[in-house]
C-alpha cells in the first residue's frame, strides 16, 4: 500500500474507439441494398400466377403495402412456392417493408437522441414535443413493448401483440421474412445467377443487424446489442458457411468486453461484480482465441486482473481479529496480480511505448514486492516521457 492513501485502478477501459470501428464496418455492406430485377428477367421465369403479376407490378411502383397482400397472396398457391424467383421478389418486398416501417416506429424514453437519429430514418417527426411516460422505457427492440405510430399517434404495444389491424407490424418481423424468403429461394435455385439477386438484399439486412447492435453497445442495451450480433452472424454463417466473420466478431466482443468492465468497475455488489467480471473476462478471451496478439485484449485482461486486485486490498480489514480473512485476501490479490502479468508483459512486448502498458508493470510488480522490477519499469517511464519533450 502506498504511503497515505488508495490504490488507484488503472486504464479504465472506453468502448468508444471500439465502436467507431464497428461502424465503420457496417456501413461499406448498407449501400448495396439490392435492386428488383429488370422486366426481362422476370417475363423468362415468372410463375404463371396473378396475384404475383400484381405484386410485382405494385413493387415496381413503390407501393409496398399493396405489394406485400399480393405477393403473400401468391406464395399461398403450391405452385408459386416452387418458384425460386417468387420467393426472390417476396424477399424484395419485405426488405422494402422493413425500410419503411423503420420510418413508423419510434423510440422515445431511455434512448438518446443520437441513438433515435442512427436508429430511425425520421425521429423527430411526430415526436418532438412527446412525453413518454414509464411504460415506454421497457421498449427495447420486442422484448417488453414497442411505440407504433397509427395517425401521427404514438401507440404502445407487447411484444407479439397482433396489429395486423392497424397494418403495422414490428420492423424485424419484416426483415426476417425477407431473409427467410432469399434463403428460400436460393435453396429451390443455388445459381450463381439468383445467388448474385439475392445475397445484396441479404447483406443488407446483415449489415442493419449489425449497425444495431453497435449503436446499442452501451451499459443499458447492450442484451439487445448481443441479440442483434448473433442474428448478424447467424445470417453470414448461413449465407456463406465457409466465410469468416472473425473480424467483426474481433470488434464486438472488445467493446462487450469494454461494457462490462465499466459495469464491473462501477459495481458496489459483490455478486454483480462476479459476473460482470467473469463476462468481461470471457469477452476478452474470445477475442484473444481469435488473435492473440490483439493488443486491447490483453491489455483489459490485464487491468481488469489488477483492479479486482486493486479492489480486495483497498477493501481489506486491518482488525487484528480478522487475520484470518486478512491473509485470504492478501494471497488472492497476489494470485490476480500473477494473472495479471503475462497479460501486461504481453501488451509491452507488443507495444513497448504503450505508457498504460509500463504503468501497469511497474504496479504489478510493486505489488508483489519485486521493488527492483517496478524501479526498472519506473526509469522506462521517465524515459519515455523524456523522449516525449
Amino acid at each position: 500500500m502506498p504511503p497515505g492513501g488508495k490504490l488507484e485502478p488503472i486504464g479504465a477501459c472506453s468502448s468508444k474507439n471500439r465502436l467507431k470501428k464497428m461502424r465503420f464496418f457496417c456501413h461499406i455492406a448498407i449501400l448495396f441494398t439490392g435492386i428488383l430485377l429488370c422486366d426481362a428477367a422476370v417475363a423468362q421465369n415468372t410463375p404463371d400466377n396473378p396475384d404475383f403479376v400484381k405484386a410485382y407490378n405494385f413493387i415496381s411502383k413503390d407501393n409496398v403495402d399493396s405489394a406485400l397482400i399480393f405477393i403473400d397472396k401468391a406464395v399461398a398457391d403450391s405452385a408459386v412456392r416452387k418458384n425460386a424467383l417468387a420467393w426472390y421478389v417476396r424477399g424484395f418486398i419485405y426488405k422494402e417493408a422493413f425500410k419503411k416501417c423503420k420510418r413508423l416506429v419510434k423510440p422515445t424514453v431511455g434512448m438518446s437522441a443520437d441513438m433515435c437519429r442512427d436508429l430511425w430514418s425520421e425521429p423527430e417527426q411526430t415526436v418532438n414535443n412527446y412525453h413518454g411516460n414509464a411504460a415506454e422505457q421497457k421498449w427495447i427492440y420486442g422484448q417488453g413493448s414497442y411505440l407504433l405510430l397509427k395517425d401521427n399517434v404514438l401507440v404502445e404495444y407487447q411484444a407479439g401483440e397482433n396489429t395486423a389491424h392497424y397494418n403495422v407490424q414490428h420492423p424485424y418481423s419484416y426483415s426476417d421474412t425477407a431473409l427467410a424468403s432469399l434463403f428460400r429461394s436460393l435453396a429451390l435455385d443455388s445459381s450463381a445467377e439468383n445467388r448474385k439477386n439475392c445475397t445484396p438484399t441479404i447483406n443488407y439486412i446483415a449489415a442493419k443487424y449489425y449497425s444495431h447492435a453497435s449503436i446499442l453497445m452501451d451499459s443499458v442495451h447492450y442484451p439487445s446489442a448481443i441479440t442483434f450480433f448473433n442474428k448478424y452472424e447467424a445470417v453470414m454463417k448461413k449465407l456463406n458457411p465457409s466465410g469468416s466473420t472473425d473480424n467483426y466478431k474481433v470488434s464486438f466482443q472488445m467493446a462487450l468486453g469494454d461494457v462490462y468492465s465499466q459495469l464491473f468497475f462501477h459495481s458496489g455488489n459483490e455478486g454483480t461484480r462476479k459476473i460482470y467480471f467473469d463476462s468481461a473476462k470471457r469477452a476478452y478471451n474470445t477475442v484473444l482465441s481469435l488473435n492473440p496478439d490483439d493488443v486491447g485484449a490483453n491489455y483489459s485482461l490485464a487491468i481488469l486482473y489488477y483492479n479486482q486486485a486493486v479492489y480486495i486490498i483497498n477493501n481489506m480489514s486491518y482488525d487484528v481479529a480478522d487475520l484470518k480473512n486478512l491473509n485470504n485476501a492478501q494471497d488472492t490479490e497476489v494470485v490476480l496480480m500473477k494473472k495479471s502479468l503475462p497479460y501486461m508483459e504481453k501488451t509491452y512486448q507488443l507495444d513497448p511505448r504503450k505508457r498504460d502498458a509500463i504503468e501497469g508493470l511497474k504496479g504489478i510488480y510493486y505489488l508483489l514486492h519485486e521493488y527492483q522490477k517496478a524501479s526498472e519499469y519506473d526509469e522506462k517511464l521517465k524515459a519515455l516521457n523524456e523522449n516525449k519533450q
